[in-house]
């Protein structure tokens, strides 16, 4: 913005030399010295853009930050940066929140926090980015989707609820979408799409999907427990105080036949939370949970089930099942398939069962550790690089028809407990010793 300025001499003509020292050319927003506050509220939209100095920035402040477009119909649009140097940062919109590919957000403080939140919808460029030093991020949409483009919150945790609609990543990003300790998802509707997951980079997981499937890629590993995380929200005098903690526990999808994918390069770690201490993993569609990487496991320390759908669990090295880690699919005729590059193993209490659908186990290389699989009337397939192997008296096996191929299976004073209709077996390198309950084909 550029002003103008007259200023008259004594004999009441135009100063020239004086009226250009007065005039100039300002831009942005901005409070320098340290810890001021920032607050702009505005009645319809507000628009960001940057000046014509080239530094793409809008508004910077040096303490808390408040910028709001309270109307019903009010936008929060930005087209150019916002950064706070030592304070918290709150986005408000009436309606929607926009960000342009150069309206980043940043604050520069340690634990500092930004907080987003608008009536409709929330919607990142591609590009566009919330960025803080090791703070938390809360993100919360009405009625509309959350579309993100990359979140970065170091060692802080980031919460991102899309109370009416979904969470998307934009369709033409590979770029990972939120950096975080912790993530905790609660959509409306779904959380990413089957041929768009979001690119994730955290250490611990939560998400809910009302009315629709959840689709995760995590880069590395991660632990699926409870989170809880709150934002400091800056008010109309430029204080701030924590919002209301956002808590949640598990992977969940609800609806009919919502599907629920997690597929993680590191090991997957699935752990009860606070309130159900032994549930990890609650789906009404199929169910994927796969560590890629050769030297990854999952460690499946809560249950993990599903009422409508299919279970698949696929590890590049190990599959681990405690006590509490029970499999379970209700629907009828439904199949479970567990995969490791390495070695199965089911701790003694451990159930995997299905309504009548098939299971199969498979331990590429190593050795299949039993407890308890049942079927039903469906078919069970073991297959063990190593050996089948038991640890107790109790019943492992119950199912229609049975095949096991393996290196061997049990042991001379520890049988495989088994009761089925029809046997079949392949034993590549040793004896197999098994127990059938009743009549056998």
């Amino acid at each position: 913005m550029s002003v103008a300025v007259n200023r008259l001499n004594s004999i009441a003509a135009v100063d020239a030399t004086a009226s250009a020292a007065q005039g100039g050319t300002w831009e942005d927003l901005r409070t320098t010295s340290a810890n001021l506050v920032l607050v702009l509220q505005a009645g319809g939209t507000l628009t960001l853009e940057a000046g014509s100095s080239n530094d793409g920035v809008s508004v910077l402040s040096s303490g808390n930050l408040l910028l709001s477009a309270s109307g019903s119909s009010s936008d929060l649009v930005l087209n150019a940066a916002v950064s706070s140097t030592g304070g918290n940062i709150s986005l408000l919109a009436g309606r929607d929140v926009t960000q342009a590919a150069a309206g980043d957000v940043a604050t520069a403080t340690t634990a500092k926090t930004i907080d987003v939140r608008a009536t409709r919808a929330i919607t990142m460029a591609d590009g566009a980015q919330l960025t803080t030093a090791n703070g938390n991020i809360r993100m919360e949409a009405g009625t509309g989707d959350i579309t993100l483009g990359e979140l970065q919150a170091g060692s802080g945790s980031v919460a991102i609820l899309a109370v009416g609609a979904g969470i998307l990543d934009l369709s033409d990003s590979a770029a990972t979408d939120i950096t975080a300790s912790s993530l905790l998802l609660t959509a409306g509707t779904s959380i990413a799409t089957s041929g768009n997951a979001l690119e994730l980079a955290v250490g611990k997981l939560t998400s809910l999907s009302k009315n629709g499937g959840t689709f995760l890629s995590e880069s590395g590993a991660v632990s699926i427990e409870s989170v809880s995380v709150t934002a400091q929200r800056v008010d109309t005098a430029g204080a701030s105080a924590a919002t209301t903690a956002l808590v949640q526990e598990d992977l969940r999808t609800q609806g009919t036949a919502s599907a629920l994918t997690l597929v993680a390069d590191g090991t997957i770690t699935l752990k009860g939370g606070s309130t159900s201490a032994d549930v990890a993993v609650v789906s009404t569609g199929n169910v994927l949970l796969q560590a890629t990487a050769s030297a990854s496991d999952i460690a499946v320390q809560a249950s993990v089930s599903s009422s409508g759908g299919d279970i698949s669990l696929l590890a590049g090295h190990d599959i681990t099942q405690t006590a509490a880690g029970d499999l379970s699919i209700t629907a009828a005729a439904k199949a479970m398939s567990l995969q490791a590059g390495n070695s199965i193993t089911m701790a003694t209490g451990a159930l995997s069962s299905t309504t009548n659908g098939a299971v199969r186990y498979e331990a590429t290389l190593g050795t299949l550790s039993l407890d308890q699989i049942t079927a039903g009337t469906g078919a069970v397939t073991l297959v063990a690089g190593v050996a089948v192997a038991d640890g107790d008296t109790a019943l492992d096996i119950t199912a229609g028809t049975l095949s096991i191929t393996a290196g061997s299976v049990g042991t001379s004073t520890d049988a495989l407990e088994i009761s089925v209709d029809t046997l079949t077996l392949t034993t590549n390198s040793g004896s197999a010793y098994i127990s059938e309950a009743n009549a056998l084909t």
